[in-house]
Parts: C-alpha cells; sequence; structure tokens
C-alpha cells in the first residue's frame, strides 16, 4: 500500500531544485522563515500571453525550501549516494478572515513534500545490478504556520500544526517474500500517517556562540491509518523479519529536539536528537544527529554524523551509524 501512496519523484526533484527561490528551514520542522523572492518581470515587447517571445517568459514560483536538501556521499554498510529534496506551497493566506481574527500574527496554509533517495552508484554490479536509485522516504503534508511578531531578544517565532503522510514506496510485507528477495531491507513496506505540532524559538543573543540559534521541539502523533486518513492501518509490523517480536514506530520516533545556528559567519552547525513516546522505555531510545557545514563561496559543504534509529524507516527499530559529505542546496 505504501507503494501506491509514495509520489514518483525521481525526475520530478530535480526539477524542483530549479524552482526554490529561497533558502530553507533547518532541522526537517515545520517552519516559516523569512524569504526573499524573486519576480520576473516580461521584458519590453514580450508577449505575456502567447507568441513566438512568450516562450521566454518566467513565471513567478512561490516554491521555497522546506528542510535542508542536499546531496552527500554517504558510507554506512555501504558506500552510497543520498539525495534529499524538500518544498514547500504556500496554498492559503489566512491572516485576515475568521482565522486572523481568532489567531494573531501572520498565517499561512502549506503544502509540502520531503523525499530521499539512495544512489548505490559504487556497489559492485554482482550485488546491485544496474546501480539501483532506491526510495527511501515519502512524507507530503498539509500545514499551518503561525508566524508570532518579532521580539527583541528572541523568543517564540512559529507554531505549526498539520498533517502528514510518511512511507517509502515500497512492496514487501510478510516473511516470506522478505526471505526470498535480495537486499530484503531496501524493500520493506512502511507508512503511516501523523500529526504534527512544532514550536519554533528564535535566541539573537545566544550565550554560547555569536549570531542567531534557532532551536526547535516537535511533536508526532502517530494515527493508525494512511492516505491522510483514507486507509485504515499502519504498516509498522517488524515481524516481517523474522521473529515474534512486536514494535510500533512511536517507540522510536515522536518527540524531537534541534538546535541550529545560521549566522556564524560561514558556518552552520546543528544537533537533533529524537526519542520514542509511546512508553518510559521508548524514551530511552535516544538517536542523535550531528551537522556541520562551511560555505565556500555560495556553496555550503555538508557533514553529518548520524547515530541512532530510524536512518530509514524501513528498518526504524534497528540502530544504524554512519556519516555524509557533500553539497548542502538549501
Amino acid at each position: 500500500m505504501a507503494l501506491l501512496l509514495a509520489i514518483p519523484v525521481a525526475g520530478l526533484s530535480f526539477l524542483l531544485l530549479t524552482e526554490v527561490r529561497a533558502e530553507a528551514d533547518v532541522s526537517g520542522e515545520i517552519s516559516n522563515e523569512t524569504v526573499t523572492e524573486k519576480t520576473v518581470v516580461p521584458a519590453s515587447g514580450e508577449a505575456e500571453s502567447g507568441g513566438d517571445d512568450a516562450r521566454d517568459y518566467t513565471p513567478k514560483s512561490d516554491l521555497r525550501g522546506f528542510e535542508p536538501s542536499y546531496l552527500v556521499y554517504a558510507f554506512d554498510n555501504e558506500a552510497h549516494l543520498e539525495f534529499k529534496v524538500s518544498v514547500k506551497y504556500p496554498l492559503l493566506e489566512t491572516s485576515v478572515g475568521w482565522f486572523g481574527k481568532w489567531i494573531g500574527g501572520s498565517n499561512q496554509l502549506y503544502f509540502s513534500y520531503t523525499g530521499v533517495y539512495d544512489f548505490f552508484v559504487f556497489s559492485d554490479e554482482a550485488v546491485r545490478p544496474s546501480a539501483p536509485v532506491i526510495s527511501r522516504l515519502q512524507n507530503p503534508g498539509v500545514f499551518i504556520t503561525n508566524t508570532r511578531p518579532a521580539r527583541e531578544g528572541g523568543g517564540l517565532k512559529t507554531v505549526s500544526l498539520g498533517w502528514f503522510h510518511e512511507s517509502n514506496g515500497q512492496y514487501i510485507q510478510d516473511n516470506q517474500t522478505f526471505m526470498n528477495t535480495a537486499n530484503a531491507q531496501d524493500f520493506v513496506s512502511r507508512g503511516w500517517d501523523y500529526a504534527g505540532l512544532d514550536f519554533k524559538f528564535k535566541s539573537l543573543d545566544p550565550w554560547f556562540t555569536s549570531g542567531t540559534v534557532n532551536y526547535y521541539l516537535r511533536l508526532k502523533f502517530f494515527c493508525n491509518c494512511q492516505g491522510f486518513g483514507a486507509i485504515a492501518g499502519k504498516e509498522d509490523d517488524i515481524r516481517i523479519f523474522g521473529g515474534t517480536r512486536t514494535a510500533e514506530i512511536s517507540d522510536y520516533d515522536g518527540l524531537r529536539f534541534t538546535i541550529d545556528n545560521f549566522d556564524w559567519d560561514r558556518w552552520h552547525y546543528g544537533l537533533n536528537l529524537r526519542t520514542g513516546t509511546s512508553s518510559s522505555d521508548a524514551l530511552k531510545r535516544l538517536s542523535v544527529r550531528i551537522e556541520l557545514s562551511y560555505r565556500v563561496s555560495n556553496v555550503p559543504i555538508k557533514l553529518f554524523y548520524f547515530n541512532g534509529y530510524g536512518k530509514d524507516i524501513s528498518t526504524y527499530h534497528i540502530r544504524d551509524r554512519y556519516i555524509g559529505l557533500g553539497f548542502e542546496f538549501w
């Protein structure tokens, strides 16, 4: 079922890269950063509605970066390229009307999409024929962000609430298929919906570094459903791997805390902590991701290290360690 719900974006992802006009929000949290948008005005004599010259006109795009998007060389058990694209698009401005009457500040409704892919270009042909590209994450959603008025010294910047679908576009749903498939862990089907509640805080006078520091707190409330609530049940059964042990995604995810610094000369650092919320034991399953970027000219060079659960949602219950080095686009 997750395969039916996944968004096919192998080619679309690269097209999206050319459309984004703003820097992404960091850490994977829902937020509404101030962006600078480019409006393209037709040159004198160009036709806006047809004619030979109309093909030279590029309309303004409201497509924006969402989470950090990158292309990195990654290594865990097998070297590969990891590609992530994440964008958002404003659907409805809600600062006026009944919503704006009850909730102050600036309010914006967005559609978002995040996709993660692994490209096994370095793999042995005998192990992975044809250097496949494997879908790791398909994560569309709709959310509303309330941006609070600016305050001296920082404070609460945004509050966001939304509904999201998370899957990987794969097909293995039983142990028999798993046992008879090469590289079977890559193709275990996962899918579920969740409600996301996010708080972003900005500090303009941090005590441990210069520049601006953003703090994020995210809560995920998982639903036993998929397809934005249209399909009953979620796909997170780990008995596909064999054995009788049971678990669910909320044992390993549901609470996230992130610190990001963007204004520290050419450097940027990030720390992401994640844990489950289903029980006191789940709170002990801590996952850590550390990021460091340095901007060379206009290109950030990105280095990260991950230690924890859920590197890929197909194996959300297995502890992994891996590193990556490459380019961050926004």
